[in-house]
């Protein structure tokens, strides 16, 4: 195993785990686990954990805190590829703003992404602002049963790569998370380096919201329905309401997909 992945035989949640040992962590370091017992996602939501979905969270180091808000789409698109390397015959993964991966309209993988200041030790002279990338992907997850439909927000339940491409074309986790990895490398030193322009005609290129009626609510929690657009130079999502007006929705706000009319 190489020296940027660490393995556990089981813990409650990966970002928990690095975010507790964060210090000893270097960037680009993985936690990785089989055996999630607490899974979080997004607002506060339950991943579910089977052997066959890979658990793991990446360390980085960011040079400021607005960087912050680029990382779940950057991570996003890092999924996008990272699939097609290492299963060419999978279709197009696209991204569901701001932290989700669908495939064939279906939840392939969630993202969550957390940040903390780690005080200064003796390896690292000055206090460090590190970025916690926890990522779950269905690749072939066993359920017994088919999911609880508390365990997914969408339509449809959720979807696996074994779905979509032949047994002996599956790639290991350990495939997976190396390309993962290169991608995610790439991904931060641009955004590290202001070119995030770089990074968005791939992520409007991945946007799977494109065209969708969605809900949404804005910083007076009032809740409206739109049409989604697309997404900004600045990563937000752009909406259209039903009069015409276009709207920026920044991450912070809840958007929920429709049912397909």
């Amino acid at each position: 195993m190489t020296d940027w992945l660490h393995y556990l035989d089981e813990c409650d949640s990966t970002n928990s785990w690095a975010m507790t040992h964060a210090a000893k962590l270097e960037h680009g370091s993985c936690v990785w686990t089989q055996c999630q017992k607490a899974g979080r996602g997004q607002l506060q939501r339950k991943w579910l954990s089977d052997p066959g979905v890979l658990t793991c969270s990446f360390v980085f180091d960011l040079l400021d805190v607005s960087h912050g808000p680029w990382l779940s789409l950057a991570t996003g698109l890092s999924v996008c590829h990272a699939i097609t390397d290492v299963a060419p015959s999978c279709p197009k993964v696209g991204i569901k703003w701001p932290n989700d991966c669908y495939l064939r309209d279906r939840k392939l993988a969630g993202i969550l992404c957390e940040s903390k200041v780690v005080p200064a030790t003796t390896a690292h002279a000055s206090n460090r602002l590190v970025a916690i990338v926890g990522i779950g992907i269905n690749l072939n997850p066993q359920w017994a049963n088919s999911p609880p439909a508390d365990s997914y927000t969408g339509q449809e339940p959720p979807i696996s790569l074994a779905d979509c491409v032949e047994n002996d074309s599956l790639p290991s986790h350990q495939a997976v998370m190396t390309a993962l990895r290169v991608y995610l490398l790439q991904a931060i030193a641009m955004i590290a380096d202001g070119r995030t322009n770089e990074l968005v005609n791939s992520i409007q290129e991945h946007d799977w919201l494109q065209g969708r009626w969605v809900s949404y609510t804005n910083d007076q929690q009032l809740q409206y329905i739109a049409q989604a657009s697309g997404i900004s130079e600045q990563g937000e999502l752009i909406v259209c309401s039903h009069s015409g007006d276009t709207i920026r929705i920044t991450s912070s706000h809840s958007v929920n997909l429709l049912p397909q009319q």
